[in-house]
Order: C-alpha cells, then sequence, then structure tokens
C-alpha cells in the first residue's frame, strides 16, 4: 500500500513539477520563476519535499520535510479531505 501511494504522489509530481524534478536531478538550482524556489526542495525517495526546514530537530522525516503536491491536483484533494 506504501509503495502504490509513492508511485502515485512520484506520478503526481511528475505531471505538475516536471522542470523543478529534472533540476534537482542534475543538482541544478530551481528555475527563479518557480514558485517552489521559496520552500528549498529537495530530493528524497525521487520525491519532491521542502527543504532546510527543521533540519536540526529530533523530528521523524516524513514531519521535517513534508511532500509537495500541486495546489489543483486531484491527489491533493483527496489528500487534504481524507478522513483518518
Amino acid at each position: 500500500m506504501a509503495q502504490a501511494g509513492k508511485v502515485i504522489l512520484k506520478a503526481t509530481q511528475k505531471t505538475a513539477m516536471a522542470k523543478e524534478l529534472s533540476a534537482l536531478h542534475a543538482n541544478k538550482p530551481i528555475p527563479k520563476s518557480s514558485p517552489l524556489r521559496t520552500l528549498n526542495p529537495i530530493l528524497e525517495d525521487d520525491l519532491i519535499c521542502v527543504g532546510g526546514r527543521l533540519q536540526h530537530s529530533h523530528l521523524a522525516t516524513a514531519e521535517k520535510n513534508p511532500i509537495v503536491l500541486p495546489k489543483g491536483s486531484h491527489i491533493s484533494l483527496l489528500l487534504t479531505t481524507a478522513s483518518p
């Protein structure tokens, strides 16, 4: 189930953030026009995550570096409205 979730998240990021993803894979800076630039994005398990946030804390990696998803994505909507 976790693997299926990662595949869905990777596909969502690939379609919405292709330029940023290719720049991070090539260890190049994010384009200046990208709204992700202010988040200091990093790659973790081939997923774009928020970087530099709480890097010295003792929290779990998922809490320190949350995964970035596009605002208008159907997947983002499903994740934010899912009941616990």
